[in-house]
């Protein structure tokens, strides 16, 4: 395992099958500044390397519009070879749905309420 390092919004590492792991902290609210300290954490960890990555939810609060734009951005697809984005709730599918459907990601994308079948799915990224 790799990590973890912490932004001010996020705690981030990878585990031993060489996936990144994202998780928001508890109230993080985010905006495109925040978003930016995360995507540099990434590269410090992972050596500027893509990574499968797993993005946790629960605890994020609000991403304004710059973050969002900032989440689908070359900064942040530079580093991500594919994204499963752990939701806990309907609320969190919808809010899920809605980003990747206004954003687009250049990247694979999917939503999961279930971590093992987000890293059976991130597991096929490795190649």
């Amino acid at each position: 395992m790799k990590g973890p390092i912490y932004t001010s919004v996020t705690k981030i590492w990878e585990d031993d099958e060489g996936i990144a792991h994202t998780e928001f902290l508890p109230g993080a609210r985010v905006n495109c500044e925040a978003a930016e300290e995360h995507f540099e954490a990434c590269r410090q960890l992972t050596g500027n390397e893509k990574k499968p990555v797993m993005v946790d939810l629960k605890n994020l609060v609000y991403a304004d519009r710059g973050a969002r734009q900032c989440f689908s951005s070359d900064a942040s697809t530079s580093i991500t070879k594919a994204s499963a984005v752990i939701v806990d709730s309907a609320i969190g599918q919808v809010v899920g749905s809605f980003f990747m459907g206004l954003n687009r990601p250049p990247v694979p994308i999917k939503l999961f309420t279930s971590r093992e079948e987000a890293m059976k799915w991130l597991r096929e990224f490795k190649k």
